[in-house]
């Protein structure tokens, strides 16, 4: 008789394999100090499509949100021209409601749906301060 009960010759008799009597030991992986996670921090470019079709010499450019742009900043413009060349100006104007107004004009037009691109991210200097 076999240990699992069943009756064999004695040429085919196995021994009770050792594993099976290798008892679970629980794995508790969690940490010992878990703290929550900090916030989210974007380090890329902030982009923004275009609204509208732009043309050459345009100043103002409609865009969907003017969220992180300001006064001064420099930006790169997607064009179309030699398929999205970008052209570098700056914000003239303070960024009022979905318009960018740009302080050079466009030297190619530009699509509905091409990127601008804030290309120094650093904030906007306080009024009052050299």
């Amino acid at each position: 008789m076999q240990w699992d009960n069943l009756i064999v010759e004695e040429k085919t008799w196995e021994p009770r394999q050792p594993q099976d009597l290798v008892k679970g030991v629980p794995d508790i992986q969690s940490v010992p100090d878990a703290r929550p996670l900090g916030a989210n921090v974007y380090v890329g470019p902030i982009s923004v499509a275009t609204t509208a079709a732009a043309v050459i010499g345009q100043t103002s450019i409609p865009v969907q949100t003017t969220f992180g742009f300001y006064l001064g900043a420099k930006v790169g413009c997607m064009t179309d021209q030699d398929g999205g060349s970008v052209f570098f100006t700056t914000i003239a104007l303070a960024p009022v409601g979905f318009n960018l107004v740009l302080s050079s004009p466009l030297p190619y037009p530009m699509a509905s749906g091409n990127l601008i691109t804030l290309y120094k991210a650093s904030p906007p200097p306080e009024p009052g301060l050299p």
